[in-house]
């Protein structure tokens, strides 16, 4: 009987612990995270999803562990990115990030379905990705880079840097999704800081080179880069022909000053990268992402390379640089 009634203890010992077995076990499951780079995996990438991995571990998810995270990259190429999409989504992810706003459409119009977090994008409302910022409505949330006087923003600085300068190029992705409102945007700031600016398209890095020789041609004083994924995946090749034409820059982007830029401003992108693990966090553990806020950046940044303007041999005006969060000599 002793024999028999211990059995039946470590039995039922045994069931009542199941529950909590298969719920540890639950806890343990890895997710999978499926993320699409529009860009390649360049140690410049790899630094802002270290940022992305590092908030990830605040918040109790390691890599390897509880999560992994499927890439798939587009290499500069956007006409590649609804076929990388479709395919990150067959791989039957528990959710989805976007390194961009070509990639955020991308995956949005591949699934309704995935929860998805995008980084960095232009204004969510604006180009369909969200009903409105407080409440998305769909699958798609994330630290986004909406706002819309930024490029306002950094023509005055532009002015402020060249003051006679009155001929500007704006250089722009031609498939940018935002670029009937760009073009809206740089005429009118343009008018109203009497610039005349000249809007130059690009697809392909092909098409850099020619374009750099129309700004010079039609004589732009300086050249303001309209941000994009696109321009940010080639920016250290788009700086390196703007010294080369002798051509001031102008980014949205503080690290493009880094990448040989003369003037950049706009938000620290290292920040939305670790705010992004705050989105994925609260959508691994259920909640909706069309009831999770977008959000707007609070903190801009403004960047001066004094190493490219010795190169052009310009000088800065001495209040823009001590204004500037970051000088790089």
């Amino acid at each position: 009987m002793l024999v028999r009634r211990r059995g039946f203890l470590l039995a039922a010992g045994a069931l009542a612990a199941a529950p909590l077995v298969v719920r540890a076990q639950a806890e343990q499951k890895i997710r999978r995270i499926g993320f699409l780079g529009i860009s390649s995996d360049t140690p410049a990438v790899q630094g802002l999803l270290n940022e992305f991995r590092e908030g990830m571990a605040t918040l109790g998810w390691a890599e390897g562990r509880n999560y992994a995270r499927v890439d798939r990259w587009a290499h500069g190429d956007m006409a590649r990115l609804p076929a990388l999409a479709a395919e990150l989504v067959g791989l039957r992810p528990d959710a989805l990030m976007a390194g961009a706003t070509e990639s955020a459409v991308a995956l949005k119009n591949a699934t309704r379905a995935v929860p998805i977090v995008a980084i960095g994008t232009s204004d969510p409302v604006e180009i369909g990705l969200a009903l409105n910022l407080a409440r998305p409505g769909g699958n798609i949330t994330g630290p986004s880079f909406a706002f819309p006087e930024l490029l306002a923003k950094q023509l005055e600085i532009l002015k402020e840097a060249f003051p006679r300068a009155s001929r500007i190029g704006a250089l722009m992705h031609g498939e940018m999704v935002t670029k009937p409102e760009a073009h809206r945007r740089l005429k009118n700031h343009g008018k109203a800081l009497r610039l005349r600016i000249d809007t130059v398209e690009v697809s392909k890095p092909q098409d850099f080179q020619p374009a750099f020789q129309a700004m010079r041609d039609s004589r732009a004083e300086v050249v303001l880069v309209v941000g994009s994924g696109f321009m940010f995946a080639h920016r250290k090749a788009l700086a390196d022909l703007a010294l080369r034409y002798r051509l001031p820059s102008v980014w949205n982007i503080p690290t493009q000053a880094d990448a040989g830029g003369l003037i950049a401003y706009g938000v620290d992108v290292r920040v939305l990268w670790r705010r992004a693990a705050v989105f994925m966090d609260k959508i691994l553990r259920g909640a909706n992402p069309g009831e999770i806020p977008f959000e707007r950046p609070s903190k801009f940044e403004l960047v001066v390379n004094l190493k490219t303007a010795n190169a052009l041999g310009i000088s800065i005006p001495r209040p823009l640089l001590l204004r500037a969060d970051r000088v790089i000599e």
